[in-house]
């Protein structure tokens, strides 16, 4: 006999149903509400403007690591997909930023940079950081990346081979289309985690560089809770936006 999924008491549903809404109330609903209750206390417009800048420059930040993240992920898992080289060093070499406290990959990548380029001075911090910030989240693209090309058919490298198709314009025809939307799903994954990353920034920002996350912190470590308000809205807001983004491309996707 086939067997049937057991009914949940409606008690216990009842409970669920209270503990997830106690859990959302805490962790959004409350913390929110005091934001936005701090935000009508002033001017919205000059809040609005003060906070502008700040979060061009976080989202030129994240859009620049989220580019160079994705490049090396689908450079990465290219090679593994083809057996190049070690698949464990690669796979080491690609997570482990994730695992390395935000203050010594900072003086590693710094430091590497300095002896490289000593005279770029304000450009030389600001690829210090994106370069940072794009190895510490490189491990995020990783996953998604690396689950497609492993259900791409490999008869597609074998059909282009026969073929006298060169690599390059094989990836363009062939693996890019099915590519596509991942690459977009860990872009979004690796903007949304540059952009709330704070000790990195405070690290390796130049003098005078302002983004939301060092915003929210001057502003609260001054006691200036309602000045951080509005950027901390921001990086919500912006969050949930990229959010539905994802759930969006997932649905699409199945």
């Amino acid at each position: 006999t086939p067997l049937r999924p057991r009914r949940i008491a409606k008690s216990f549903e009842i409970l669920l149903l209270l503990f997830f809404t106690a859990y959302l109330s805490l962790s959004f609903v409350l913390p929110v509400s005091q934001l936005l209750l701090w935000i009508s206390t002033q001017s919205f417009v000059a809040q609005l403007s003060a906070s502008f800048t700040s979060f061009i420059t976080s989202l030129l930040i994240a859009t620049a690591s989220g580019v160079l993240v994705v490049f090396f992920g689908l450079l990465i898992h290219w090679r593994i997909y083809h057996r190049q080289g070690n698949h464990s060093l690669w796979s080491l070499l690609s997570s482990v930023g994730y695992s390395v406290p935000g203050s010594i990959l900072a003086v590693a990548v710094h430091g590497i940079l300095l002896v490289l380029m000593p005279h770029l001075g304000f450009w030389l911090l600001v690829s210090s950081l994106v370069l940072s910030l794009a190895y510490k989240f490189l491990t995020v693209a990783m996953r998604p990346i690396g689950e497609t090309y492993a259900a791409l058919p490999r008869e597609l490298w074998e059909t282009g081979q026969i073929m006298g198709v060169s690599a390059g314009k094989q990836w363009i025809s062939f693996y890019w289309p099915y590519l596509r939307s991942t690459a977009g799903v860990a872009f979004c994954l690796v903007v949304i985690e540059v952009i709330k990353e704070m000790p990195l920034t405070l690290m390796l920002a130049p003098g005078g560089l302002r983004t939301l996350s060092i915003d929210i912190f001057n502003y609260t470590s001054e006691g200036e809770w309602e000045k951080a308000a509005l950027p901390s809205l921001l990086l919500i807001v912006f969050s949930l936006l990229s959010i539905v983004f994802l759930g969006k491309e997932q649905s699409h996707d199945s």
